[in-house]
């Protein structure tokens, strides 16, 4: 606050930076599934006072906020039901920013299928491996778990 900013300048809202800042945040860089009571309507800018702003804010908010929210929920629910996913160990996570905040390097995960599935009951496995230094591209491998 008391900051002047002329007329026609520029302001750019860093949410990476408001989601995870000490001064707004207790431990922001933890996950706490607990942050956000489940009892309570879900956070946005009004109910946590401007700190949580995933879809901005605003007259420039996101109109597809809620929407995008129950899709991840219905997509999630629908994926697990049906796969286990697990992190590949001893990866580098790091974040970056675009017009998206994403990782860096992508995030890898072990795929496997939910015992008791349409194959009778076997196992298939697919892992995204981080690329390799030399060829510098993801690779897919598959493979059956019996």
């Amino acid at each position: 606050g008391g900051e002047f900013v002329p007329k026609g300048q520029d302001v750019i809202v860093s949410v990476y930076n408001i989601h995870h800042s000490p001064e707004v945040w207790d431990e922001p860089e933890a996950f706490d599934p607990d942050r956000f009571d489940l009892s309570k309507p879900a956070p946005n800018e009004v109910n946590t006072d401007y700190k949580y702003i995933p879809f901005s804010a605003g007259p420039r908010k996101c109109i597809g906020d809620q929407f995008a929210l129950m899709e991840a929920q219905v997509a999630m629910i629908v994926l697990l039901r049906e796969i286990q996913l697990s992190l590949v160990p001893d990866q580098k996570i790091e974040m970056t920013t675009g017009a998206t905040i994403h990782t860096k390097d992508g995030l890898f995960v072990t795929a496997s299928e939910r015992g008791g599935g349409a194959n009778g009951g076997g196992e298939a496995e697919a892992q995204a491996t981080p690329p390799s230094a030399e060829a510098g591209e993801e690779v897919l491998t598959q493979q059956a778990v019996e």
